[in-house]
């Protein structure tokens, strides 16, 4: 993709906090005066919008299973070619494609895009050691993906990241761990539930900015 770095956000199923992290994460590098580019992994109406709020660009979507990985190439150098930074939000399961095997998932498109991963753990609830264990196994299953770190989302308090940090760096998993955010049932979920009382503009950006301040705090 030329100079344009690639960076996938995914995780271990639905709802652990990949659009508020990848939201964050697209309006801190803009903060920063970088060109940001949006990608969806699948088929998906809201967060290509949130991205684009996030970013100041339409966000388009990427799919291994319904297009071929030259198909998904060709769009992705196309509409990254003018910017310093892509970031794609995976799907549901990093693993899992539309029917249970490979095809389709965001792990297999990271590895066509060559792409390293950032691994969203959600430690709600998650006690310490299994938070390390549901990580350590993830790394594993494919050692062609390549998993450059985690960010752990849904912390309860400075307890409960410690613990789980020292139990990651404690196991010898090797994976940096770039940042926390705590738990915040005031999130971007209003959103995809149509809540909140601003317009649809003011509400997506103020979720883009809030997104990133929580993740530069992380």
């Amino acid at each position: 993709m030329g100079g344009c770095k690639v960076i996938v956000v995914g995780g271990m199923q639905a709802g652990v906090g990949k659009s508020t992290v990848t939201v964050g994460l697209m309006a801190a590098l803009r903060q920063r005066g970088l060109r940001v580019q949006g990608f969806k992994v699948g088929p998906d109406l809201l967060d290509p919008l949130l991205h684009e709020a996030a970013t100041g660009k339409p966000s388009y979507n990427l799919d291994g299973w319904m297009l071929t990985k030259e198909h998904n190439l060709s769009v992705a150098r196309s509409l990254a070619g003018d910017a310093d930074v892509a970031v794609v939000e995976g799907g549901d399961g990093l693993y899992d494609g539309t029917f249970g095997d490979e095809d389709g998932s965001t792990g297999q498109l990271a590895k066509w895009l060559g792409a390293p991963v950032v691994l969203v753990l959600d430690c709600d609830g998650l006690p310490a050691r299994s938070a390390a264990a549901l990580l350590k196994g993830h790394l594993a299953f494919d050692e062609e993906l390549p998993i450059a770190g985690v960010i752990l989302n849904k912390t309860k308090d400075a307890a409960h990241e410690k613990h789980i940090r020292d139990s990651i760096e404690g196991a010898g998993i090797g994976a940096p761990i770039f940042g926390a955010l705590r738990r915040d049932d005031s999130g971007l979920g209003v959103l995809r539930d149509g809540g909140g009382h601003q317009g649809p503009h003011s509400a997506l950006a103020a979720a883009a900015a809030k997104a990133a301040a929580a993740l530069n705090a992380g």
